[in-house]
C-alpha cells in the first residue's frame, strides 16, 4: 500500500494514507459471453414483443444489460409488449413464432394458472443437444442461454412484464450440414471453439453487440479470413492468445475436425415440410402419394435431401401436412357449388348442378357450358361418354409402384365427361361432371341432366362409350334409342386385360383395332381367323359380344349411322398405333384440362382449368375464321377435297363403252 510523508510541517507527523483505489467488480467470466444480437430487437418489435419506444440497456458492464423492464417504459396494461394476447396459447405462440424467426427454440421454464383465465409463465431458450457456447472453459452442462420471457395474465388479458434478449451460444444452426474445412479456411484448417469464442466477443464501446445473425458458418469463414479488427475484452485477452497459442500446435499436430451437425427442429418444420411437399408433387397422382404419406416414406424423400431425421420429426411432418391437405381439399369443395353459381350467372344458358347428401356432405356436380351446347350443333352427329383419370398406367412414386385403379380420383370421385368432334376433327368436351363414384345412378343422372338441354336429340347420335362401371345399363335406360358403340380401348384394357386378366401385346391390341374396322364379313372373318392364332382366348371372349356394337360393318348395318371411323371415347385418336396411347396424354385431354393432372380432390381448380380452356380454345377458333375465306372448307376438309381433286386428274376413259377406269394411282 503506498504513502505519502507530509513535506509541510517540523512536527514528524505522516499524512493519512492515500484512499485506495479499488477496481470495479467485473462480471463473472461467463457474463462476459452474452451477446445482444440487434435484430432480435427489431423482430420483437415487428412481432409486438416489445414496444418501438421500450429502452434497452446496450450497456455490457449495466446489471439491465439486455432487459426490457415493463416498470422502466412498459405501460400498465401491455407491459414490455406492445400487443395485449387473449390467452396464454395467443402469447405462447407468438414467442414461438419470434425464436423461429430468429434461430432458437423456446421451452416453458415455468408456469401457474389462475381464475378467470390468469397466471404467469415464463420462457426460456431451450438448449439443444451439442450446442455450441461462446464461453470455451466452463462445461456446456453447467451453461445456460440467459434468455427468457415473462408473462402475466390477468382476466384473459396476458402482457409481458419482464424479457431478457441476451444469449450465449450460436443461433441458425439447425439442418445445415457442417461446412467442409475448405469452405471456411484457406488452409483446410478449422479453428478451435476456443479461440472462435474469445475472438467473437467483440466489444463495441464497451458492449458486445451483434450487428447480425450469431451464425457459426458466418463467423468462421469471416475469422478465417484475418484477425477481426474490434479490441478483445481485457477480462479474456489472455485466455483468447493462450487458446491460440495451444490451438496451432494442435491443428499442425492433427488433422481438423469436422464440428458435430447441430439439429434443431422446430426452426426447420416449415423448411422441411416444403421439401417433402416439393417431391412428392414431382410423381403421378401427387394427392395419392400425399395421402398415403407415413413416416418412412418421409425420412427417405429427406434422406435423398442430405437430411437426417428421427421418427418424432416425421410424425410431426406428417402430421402437418396431412392437416395443410385436408384444410385445401374441405376448401376446394366447400367453395365449389358457389363458384359454379357464379359461371352460371355469367353465362346464361349454362346448366349447372350441385348435391349435397343428408349430412350435407358432398354428393355430385355438373356444368354444361352454353357456348358449348351452341357448338354442338354445328358439329358430328357423335357423342364420347368416358370418365377422367389421372393415369392410366400404374406410375412409380415414393410410395412404390400404384395400381390400375388407384389415383386420385378414388379419394374424393370421379370425373365424367361428354365430348363430340366438330367437321375440323377437333374434339369438343361440352359437359363436365364430378361423382363421388362411377355407378350406374350417377351415369344417368349425367345422361338427363344432358336430355334436360333439349340440344340436340341424343337418339340420332352414334354414342361411343364403354360397357363396364355401370355405363351400358345407364344408356338403354335414357337414351333407349342411341346407336351404342363400344369403346375398343375400354373393352381391351377394362374388361380382357383386367377383368379377364389375358395378357395383351401392342401388336395384339392393335389386331383387335383392325377387326373393329372390317368394312365386309368376309375381311372380318380373315383378320378374326389371324388373330385367333395368336390369342385364342380373346376371341373367345370378342365372339360373346354383339358384332353390331363394335364392328364397323354390323354396326351400319343395324344402325345405319356412320361411326365417322372412331373406335374409342377419345375421339382425338388418329388411325394406326396411337390409338394405344391413354387417354391422358391425348391431345384431346391436354386441349381441354391443360398438363396438370385433373384431381378429384381439387374441383375448383380442375373446374377453374376447364372454363379457362373453354375461353382459350374459343379464341382460337374465331382467330382461325377471320384467316380463312369464306369459300373456303375447314382446313381438314379442304386438304382431302383437294387430294381427291387431284386423284381425279389421273382418270381416264377408254373403250368404246365409256367405261371409267383408274390408273394404278387413280380415284
Amino acid at each position: 500500500m503506498a504513502t505519502a510523508s507530509s513535506s509541510g510541517g517540523d512536527d514528524g507527523a505522516t499524512a493519512p494514507p492515500l484512499a485506495v483505489i479499488a477496481p470495479a467488480p467485473s462480471p463473472s467470466p461467463a457474463a462476459h459471453y452474452n451477446r445482444l444480437d440487434e435484430s432480435d430487437l427489431a423482430e420483437a418489435k415487428a412481432l409486438g414483443l416489445l414496444r418501438n419506444d421500450m429502452p434497452v440497456s446496450t450497456d455490457s458492464s449495466a446489471p439491465e444489460f439486455g432487459i426490457a423492464y415493463e416498470k422502466k417504459g412498459g405501460t400498465k396494461a401491455a407491459g414490455c409488449s406492445a400487443d395485449v394476447f387473449a390467452s396464454q396459447k395467443s402469447l405462447q405462440e407468438r414467442c414461438k413464432h419470434f425464436a423461429m424467426q430468429r434461430g432458437f427454440q423456446l421451452i416453458v421454464a415455468g408456469s401457474s394458472t389462475r381464475a378467470n383465465g390468469g397466471g404467469n409463465v415464463k420462457y426460456r431458450c431451450k438448449k439443444l443437444h451439442s450446442q455450441q457456447f461462446f464461453d470455451p472453459n466452463t462445461p456446456a452442462s453447467k451453461l445456460q442461454c440467459p434468455f427468457y420471457v415473462n408473462g402475466y395474465g390477468k382476466d384473459q388479458s396476458w402482457k409481458i412484464t419482464r424479457a431478457c434478449f441476451l444469449h450465449n451460444h450460436y443461433k441458425f444452426i439447425g439442418w445445415r450440414p457442417t461446412p467442409a474445412p475448405s469452405a471456411v479456411s484457406s488452409t483446410n484448417t478449422l479453428m478451435p471453439p476456443a479461440t472462435l469464442a474469445a475472438a467473437t466477443v467483440a466489444v463495441s464501446g464497451g458492449m458486445p453487440v451483434a450487428n447480425a445473425t450469431t451464425d457459426l458458418l458466418v463467423l468462421q469463414q469471416q475469422l478465417s479470413a484475418g484477425p477481426m479488427p474490434t479490441p478483445v475484452h481485457p477480462a479474456i485477452a489472455g485466455e483468447a492468445a493462450a487458446a491460440s497459442a495451444s490451438s496451432t500446435a494442435e491443428a499442425t499436430a492433427t488433422p481438423p475436425q469436422r464440428l458435430r451437425t447441430q439439429r434443431n427442429t422446430t426452426l426447420s418444420m416449415k423448411a422441411l415440410c416444403r421439401m417433402v411437399t416439393e417431391e412428392v408433387n414431382k410423381y403421378p397422382a401427387p394427392g395419392l402419394v400425399m395421402a398415403k404419406l407415413d413416416g418412412k416414406m418421409i425420412r427417405r424423400i429427406l434422406l435423398g435431401q442430405g437430411h437426417t431425421i428421427n421418427h418424432m420429426m416425421a410424425s410431426r411432418i406428417k402430421r402437418q401436412l396431412q392437416e395443410t391437405r385436408i384444410g385445401k381439399v374441405r376448401t376446394s369443395f366447400q367453395k365449389l357449388g358457389g363458384y359454379l353459381k357464379l359461371v352460371a350467372d355469367k353465362n346464361p344458358g349454362s346448366l349447372f348442378q350441385v348435391e349435397t347428401t343428408e349430412q350435407s356432405g358432398f354428393k355430385r356436380a355438373l356444368f354444361i357450358s352454353s357456348a358449348a351446347l351452341s357448338a354442338v350443333k354445328f358439329c358430328r352427329k357423335i357423342v364420347a361418354l368416358d370418365h377422367i383419370t389421372a393415369s392410366e398406367e400404374a406410375p412409380e412414386t415414393p410410395a412404390g409402384k400404384l395400381e390400375d385403379d388407384e389415383n386420385d380420383d378414388v379419394i374424393c370421385g370421379v370425373y365424367l365427361k361428354a365430348t363430340t368432334k366438330d367437321y375440323n376433327d377437333q374434339v369438343l368436351t361440352f359437359a363436365l361432371a364430378l361423382v363421388a363414384k362411377e355407378d350406374q345412378a350417377n351415369w344417368e343422372w349425367f345422361l338427363q341432366a344432358l336430355q334436360s338441354t333439349q340440344t340436340a336429340n341424343w337418339d340420332e347420335y352414334t354414342v361411343i362409350a364403354g360397357r363396364t362401371r355401370g355405363l351400358q345399363p345407364a344408356l338403354r335406360t335414357v337414351w333407349p334409342q342411341a346407336s351404342h358403340h363400344f369403346c375398343l380401348r375400354r373393352v381391351v384394357e377394362d374388361e380382357l386385360m383386367q377383368a379377364k386378366k389375358i395378357p395383351m401385346t401392342a401388336e395384339k391390341k392393335q389386331r383387335i383395332f383392325d377387326l373393329a374396322r372390317s368394312d365386309s364379313e368376309t375381311e372380318y372373318n380373315t383378320l378374326r381367323k389371324d388373330l385367333m392364332r395368336t390369342n385364342e382366348a380373346a376371341v373367345a371372349y370378342l365372339d360373346g359380344l354383339n358384332r353390331a356394337n363394335w364392328v364397323k360393318y354390323a354396326f351400319l348395318e343395324t344402325f345405319r349411322r356412320p361411326t365417322f371411323n372412331e373406335l374409342t371415347s377419345d375421339l382425338a385418336m388418329a388411325l394406326g398405333s396411337e390409338e394405344l396411347f391413354s387417354q391422358h396424354a391425348s391431345a384431346s385431354h391436354t386441349s381441354w384440362f391443360g398438363e396438370d393432372p385433373v384431381r378429384s380432390s381439387q374441383p375448383l381448380y380442375t373446374f377453374n382449368q376447364y372454363f379457362m380452356k373453354i375461353a382459350e380454345n374459343f379464341h382460337q377458333r374465331r382467330q382461325s375464321v377471320k384467316l380463312r375465306p369464306a369459300q373456303e372448307l375447314v382446313p381438314m376438309r379442304d386438304a382431302q377435297f383437294q387430294q381427291i381433286f387431284q386423284g381425279s386428274q389421273r382418270c381416264e376413259v377408254r373403250g368404246s363403252h365409256s367405261l371409267l377406269e383408274t390408273s394404278s394411282m387413280g380415284c
